[in-house]
């Protein structure tokens, strides 16, 4: 998920569409992304009904992250 994320940084996603995308169900990544979001990795905007969310690129971090992740 967090890959998913960081590779399509300036895209935006909607929950199921990142759920469909990592092979998931929607449940866990709601909740892993609740979690990323209290902590400032994941940052959310609301469209409509639902929520898009992406790496916040605030996070103090994130450099890291990537590397953690051998996307930088």
């Amino acid at each position: 998920m967090l890959t998913w994320l960081a590779l399509h940084p300036e895209e935006p996603v909607f929950l199921r569409d990142l759920a469909r995308q990592c092979g998931l169900s929607v449940t866990p990544v709601h909740r892993q992304l609740g979690k990323l979001e209290e902590i400032g990795l994941v940052e959310s905007e609301v469209v409509g009904n639902a929520r898009r969310y992406r790496l916040s690129p605030r996070f103090p971090a994130l450099g890291a992250v990537k590397d953690r992740l051998s996307l930088a």
